[in-house]
């Protein structure tokens, strides 16, 4: 079991997440030659020396956004860095080289609406308060993006600015009344076999090119079967594009719902891009809690206080994420890693988000007009990743 699941009944004092680095480093460098620029605006200046050369300046920082809370979820006292231990792969520990709280950084939000049929009344009362958020909670830098899902997967906003609640509320309407949204069906049809765990995938994949922090809210129960996707490769390929994913649904609705079994028995070991060592029986697992405890999030309860005082619960959570960040290890190699985040001294609740980086290039390191990498405090030990629940 995934040290950090995702339970509000169980708390962790330790979390540990899987972080993707590239097997195809795709760097960026920082600046351009400044003489290339004024050559370009004075055609009178003399021409460059030439013994002038272009200094490489390439990225290698790994930043986390990473949610703390107490055991109780409620809000901590504000952590110093030294507080904080990292581990890569149960490698020695180390502190982040950087921290500061997330604040007023653009985020991108896209909200994946569950249509098969269940929590009728949180659809209904998130599409009406989710266009009031915008007024006060989300900023105008902030992007939203809408999407349904029942027997396929439908967009209606892309990275809209929350300026607008009227277009907001227009796009949750387009959303759970997308022609084709129910196969050949004008009302819910395939919530008996939803494809949760692809439809996240794909919003995640979407999700993944922009610039802000990213965010997927998952309104449903979180019932699953039939994806090509397993629980875990889900999980994983979320973690690599640094999504964060949190869940809102009605807890007692779904806690008196005997036959989740029947439709969630087959989602984490028979997806096709491989699966988790489940046991026989998951009757005491909530695999949608494990998706959002594996990358950043929880499950908020939709029955108690409510849609409304939820979703502003959910940014103010955003808001208050520590950003940690240091210097990518030059040891690393393509693959997934493990990290393990504690504070010291007490049980804290943590969620961080992964992420990815690109590894270190030979020839890049080996050009002596590349600039020499802060040193990383960060070792990697011998633990190798594993798919795991």
């Amino acid at each position: 079991m995934l040290p950090g699941f995702c339970d509000t009944a169980v708390m962790r004092r330790r979390s540990a997440f899987a972080i993707a680095l590239a097997a195809a480093a795709t760097f960026a460098p920082v600046f351009a030659p400044l003489w290339a620029t004024l050559a370009a605006q004075e055609p009178n200046d003399p021409a460059p020396p030439s013994n002038l050369y272009t200094l490489h300046v390439y990225t290698n920082l790994m930043q986390f956004p990473t949610l703390v809370l107490r055991p109780d979820l409620s809000p901590m006292k504000p952590v110093p860095r030294e507080k904080f231990d990292i581990s890569i792969d149960g490698g020695p520990l180390f502190h982040p080289t950087k921290m500061r709280i997330e604040g007023n950084d653009p985020i991108s939000l896209a909200v994946l609406l569950d249509a098969g049929g269940e929590q009728s009344s949180v659809l209904r009362d998130f599409a009406r308060s989710f266009p009031q958020l915008i007024l006060g909670a989300l900023h105008p830098q902030d992007r939203i993006s809408m999407y349904s899902v029942d027997c396929t997967v439908m967009r209606t906003l892309k990275e809209e600015p929350a300026v607008d609640p009227a277009l907001i509320a227009q796009g949750i309407a387009n959303a759970l009344a997308a022609p084709g949204l129910h196969g050949t069906k004008t009302k819910p049809a395939c919530g008996s076999h939803l494809h949760l765990w692809d439809a996240m995938a794909m919003v995640g994949q979407e999700l993944g090119g922009s610039p802000s922090r990213r965010v997927l809210l998952v309104v449903s129960l979180g019932r699953e079967n039939g994806s090509k996707d397993s629980l875990s490769w889900a999980a994983e390929y979320l973690s690599s594009q640094g999504v964060a994913v949190f869940g809102l649904r009605d807890n007692p609705e779904y806690r008196r719902e005997s036959s989740f079994m029947s439709f969630g028995g087959g989602s984490g070991g028979t997806g096709r891009r491989g699966g988790l060592n489940l046991p026989g029986t998951i009757s005491d697992e909530d695999l949608f809690a494990v998706m959002c405890g594996r990358n950043g999030g929880m499950i908020l309860d939709a029955s108690m206080p409510g849609v409304a005082e939820d979703l502003r619960h959910l940014i103010e959570l955003l808001r208050g994420r520590y950003i940690i960040e240091y210097p990518r290890p030059e040891d690393k190699q393509a693959a997934m890693h493990s990290l393990d985040i504690t504070i010291a001294g007490t049980n804290a609740f943590i969620r961080p988000t992964g992420g990815s980086s690109p590894i270190p290039d030979p020839a890049i390191l080996a050009d002596p007009n590349t600039l020499p990498s802060t040193p990383s405090p960060a070792k990697a030990g011998s633990r190798r990743h594993l798919p795991q629940h």
